[in-house]
C-alpha cells in the first residue's frame, strides 16, 4: 500500500484517489494510466503518444514527471512519439522509423544534430538574446546579418545552459520548432 500511495505522490495526485475518471482532467487521466502500468513493476513500458491529446502545459507537466518516474523506477521505456522537442526532451536513445525501417539511431544529439538534421530548414547561427519568463523564452539567434527568433521552455533554456554568444541550430519540420545547442569540434 505505501508503494501505491509514493506512486501517487510522485505523479501529484495526492487527494485524488477517491475521485472518478470522469472528474479528473485529460493530464490526471494519463497520471492515473501510468500508476496503473508501474504498479505492476514492468521490465518494459510502452508509452504510445501518450500525451499527444493534452494541452501544452499539461503536456511539460507530465514530460516532467515521466521523467522522474522512469528514472526513480529505472524501467526501460518504449516511447513513441512524432513531437521532435518531446523525443530530445525525454529520450537517453532514439531510434527513427520510416515505413516501418530503422533509419536512423543514437543519442538526441547524434540523431538531430548529425550531419543530416531531419528537418526542413535547419538555421545554424549564434544566439544574441535571451528574454525569458517563467514558462517561456524568446531566444533571438543570428545567422548571416538576418535575426530569427523562437519560442522554448526555460527549461530548456537551462537544460542547454543555453547563454548570449552560443552556436544553436534552429530546425524546423512540419509546425515543430525545435532549438539546439551546437555541438563544439574538439
Amino acid at each position: 500500500m505505501n508503494e501505491l500511495k509514493d506512486l501517487i505522490s510522485l505523479v501529484g495526485l495526492s487527494g485524488y484517489e477517491r475521485y472518478y475518471p470522469a472528474q479528473l482532467s485529460g493530464g490526471q487521466k494519463q497520471r492515473v494510466a501510468l500508476i496503473r502500468a508501474l504498479a505492476r513493476k514492468p521490465d518494459l513500458l510502452l508509452l504510445d503518444e501518450p500525451l499527444s491529446a493534452l494541452d501544452w502545459e499539461t503536456r511539460r507537466q507530465l514530460q516532467e514527471d515521466l521523467k522522474k518516474v522512469i528514472k526513480q523506477f529505472h524501467v526501460t521505456t518504449l516511447y513513441v512519439t512524432h513531437d521532435v522537442t518531446e523525443v530530445y526532451k525525454l529520450a537517453d536513445y532514439v531510434v527513427v522509423l520510416e515505413s516501418g525501417r530503422v533509419v536512423k539511431k543514437g543519442t538526441p544529439e547524434e540523431v538531430f544534430l548529425g550531419k543530416k538534421l531531419s528537418t526542413r530548414i535547419q538555421i545554424v547561427g549564434k544566439v544574441v538574446s535571451i528574454e525569458s519568463d517563467s514558462i517561456m523564452a524568446a531566444v533571438t539567434v543570428m545567422h548571416d546579418d538576418q535575426y530569427f527568433k523562437t519560442l522554448i521552455d526555460t527549461e530548456e533554456v537551462d537544460r542547454l545552459n543555453l547563454k548570449v554568444g552560443d552556436d544553436v541550430v534552429i530546425g524546423a519540420k512540419s509546425s515543430d520548432v525545435i532549438l539546439f545547442k551546437a555541438l563544439t569540434q574538439s
